[in-house]
Formats: C-alpha cells, structure tokens, sequence
C-alpha cells in the first residue's frame, strides 16, 4: 500500500462486483482466479459492509457524513486493516473527495485497495454477503453478484474433512 491516496471519479461506485455463497462453494479459488487479472483487486473477506451499512444513521445524515464514526465503524472488525489499509488513509480520502451519498462514502473504502499498483476495479469477495444480497443490491445498483452454488453433499463433504470443521454430518449441512 503507497503512502499517496488516490481520488477516483465520483462517477464510479466500488465495489465493481460481489463474490458470495457458502463455506467450501469454491469462493477462494474464484477470487485466486480473479486476482490474477492484472486489472482486478479482490482483497480477503471485509465482512465490514452489512454492519456499516445497518448502521448507516450513526454515520450519515441529510448533513452528510460522520467521518469519524464512519471510519471507526468501517475499521472496527480489524479486516480492512489486515488487509493493508489504514483509517488514517480513509480520513484523507474522505476529505479529499467527501461523499455525496451513503454509496459513495463505502465506495471510497474500496477506492483505497486501489491505490495499490495494478488495480483497475475492486470486487469484494465475502461469501456471507450472500445473506445480505438485497440490502448490497440496494446501497449498489447494478452490481454484479457472483453467487457461487456446489452441490450440498460436496459442500458437506468438504466440511467435515476441514481440520475446524464439524465432525457431524447434521452439523455440517445446518
């Protein structure tokens, strides 16, 4: 991650795209195959998103943005920091470019995994956003889903081999 923050268009909202499903769908190595586009940036799971945007009303009002509870929102799980951001960037950003909806403050949090070299859009790959679909769909129009689907016996199957995973097939399947 570079020192100098990037300010992109307004007009782009991030992330380009979702990639969601269950444990042990094939979300991994769908994103393995995605960053290998050197155009793509898909960071490790964020799982910040559907806790921001329910608590949307503590960060944003018909005034704009709450930066400071925004950032401490957006960064209290650890996941974005351990992906190499920091809300120091965040705040620069935000000032730099204040947005002018709810949408567009997130967007600027997937703006900042581009301002690594290589990266032309961002998706975020989560698998449990896919509990969460119509709120994303709502906060992104028209962004792509992935939404990958294996079959229920491989994906409990594969569960039960995992060194954490359940040892009892009824466990596995809930």
């Amino acid at each position: 991650m570079t020192s100098q923050v990037k300010a992109r268009s307004t007009s782009s909202v991030f992330p380009a795209f979702f990639v969601v499903g269950v444990g042990r769908s094939g979300t991994t190595l769908t994103r393995a195959i995605l960053t290998g586009h050197p155009d793509l940036v898909v960071p490790p799971e964020t799982h910040f998103l559907p806790t921001l945007l329910r608590l949307r009303p503590m960060w944003w009002s018909s005034g704009g943005i709450r930066t400071e509870m925004f950032v401490r929102l957006a960064f209290a799980n650890g996941r974005l920091e351990r992906s190499g951001l920091t809300s120091g960037h965040l705040h620069v950003l935000l000032r730099r470019c204040p947005p002018q909806s709810p949408s567009e403050a997130v967007s600027r949090i997937y703006e900042l995994f581009l301002a690594s070299p290589g990266g032309g859009r961002v998706g975020d790959k989560t698998p449990s956003y896919v509990e969460h679909v119509q709120a994303l769909s709502q906060a992104f129009p028209g962004a792509p889903f992935i939404h990958m689907v294996r079959h229920p016996l491989n994906t409990v199957a594969s569960l039960i081999r995992q060194p954490w995973g359940p040892d009892d097939p009824l466990a596995a399947a809930w």
